[in-house]
C-alpha cells in the first residue's frame, strides 16, 4: 500500500465500505410446540418425541445424549416427512445425520421430495453420501408445496438417526 524510507508517520487513505447485508434464512421446519405445524411423520420409528426431536431446532452429535429421529435398521427405504399445514415456498434444506460406528450410520443415498400434483416428486437427489455428524445442504429451484419428505437408503444392518432437518424458503 505504501512505504517510507525513514521512520515516521505514514497515512493511507482507506475508503469506507458498507458492511455486507446479513441474510438470515427462516427455518420453516422448526416445530417449537409439539402438535403444531410442521407435523412430522416417518416410515418407522414413529415415537412422537423422536419425531419432534428432528425438528426442534437443536443439532448435536453426542452419543450419550441422543437427539433426533431414529429409523428401524431395515433394508427398505426409510422416509421422514413434514406437513407444513399450508403452502410454503422452499428452495433448500439442511440435513444432519448422526453416526456412531455401531448402531447408526448416515444413509448411503438420500433424496428430497415435494408433494405436488397429488404425488411425491423428486426435487433434489444428490450424489454421494451425506455428511455423518455434520450438516449436508441441498438446494433446488424454488417451489411451492405443503409437504416435503426425505427418503433414505440405509447402510446394511444400521439404523439412520436424522438429528435435525431444516427447510428454507427461497
Amino acid at each position: 500500500m505504501a512505504r517510507r524510507a525513514d521512520l515516521g508517520r505514514l497515512q493511507i487513505p482507506v475508503a469506507r465500505k458498507a458492511n455486507a447485508p446479513i441474510t438470515r434464512e427462516a427455518n420453516l421446519a422448526v416445530q417449537l410446540v409439539r402438535g403444531n405445524f410442521p407435523r412430522p411423520s416417518a416410515s418407522s420409528g414413529t415415537d412422537t418425541e423422536k419425531l419432534h426431536d428432528a425438528v426442534d431446532g437443536r443439532t448435536w452429535f453426542y452419543p450419550e445424549l441422543p437427539n433426533g429421529w431414529d429409523s428401524d435398521s431395515s433394508a427398505k427405504t426409510q422416509w421422514y416427512a413434514l406437513d407444513f399445514g399450508r403452502e410454503v415456498t422452499l428452495g433448500s434444506a439442511e440435513l444432519a445425520f448422526f453416526e456412531d460406528g455401531k448402531r447408526f450410520a448416515a444413509p448411503r443415498q438420500f433424496a428430497v421430495q415435494a408433494w405436488r400434483d397429488g404425488r411425491w416428486q423428486p426435487v433434489a437427489s444428490p450424489t454421494g453420501r451425506p455428511s455423518a455428524n455434520g450438516v449436508t445442504r441441498v438446494s433446488w429451484p424454488a417451489l411451492k408445496t405443503q409437504r416435503i419428505r426425505v427418503t433414505m437408503v440405509s447402510t446394511k444392518g444400521r439404523a439412520i438417526r436424522l438429528a435435525e432437518v431444516k427447510a428454507f424458503a427461497r
